[in-house]
């Protein structure tokens, strides 16, 4: 379990050990729906529409963002991806911090400059020196 209170952000970032990805053509609606079959249980509900489940993946702190329960993005392995319909919401934050809850810390991370972004906010926001956008 990842504790981002007690690691730098540098130490998050895998910074000395971080593969720069260019930003994907992809989006989280390509492939929503073949992994909407894995939810599991609520772990977090953040609106009346959107909540937070396991994602029955077989790997501890896969999650899963449903809207009205559809599945809309998901931190899986080192994927991050929300639909571009629920972007610009700091959805993202919730994800990663109910994520890093079940996952160790890991030696290396690829990451393009958004994730880069998710991530380090997701830090900000559990170290409190930005607001939580999803209390």
């Amino acid at each position: 379990m990842i504790d981002l209170t007690t690691i730098s952000l540098d130490e998050f970032l895998c910074t000395s050990n971080q593969e720069n990805l260019p930003a994907s053509d992809s989006s989280f609606d390509e492939i929503g729906n073949s992994i909407t079959a894995l939810v599991g249980s609520i772990i977090r509900r953040l609106s009346a529409d959107y909540a937070i489940h396991e994602l029955n993946s077989g790997s501890a702190g896969d999650v899963l963002l449903l809207y009205n329960g559809e599945a809309v993005g998901c931190y899986w392995g080192d994927l991050l991806a929300i639909s571009h319909h629920h972007t610009g919401q700091k959805l993202s934050v919730p994800l990663i911090i109910e994520g890093i809850k079940g996952r160790g810390m890991p030696g290396k991370r690829k990451v393009s400059e958004a994730g880069k972004r998710a991530l380090t906010l997701a830090w900000n926001v559990a170290n409190r020196i930005e607001p939580d956008p999803w209390p």
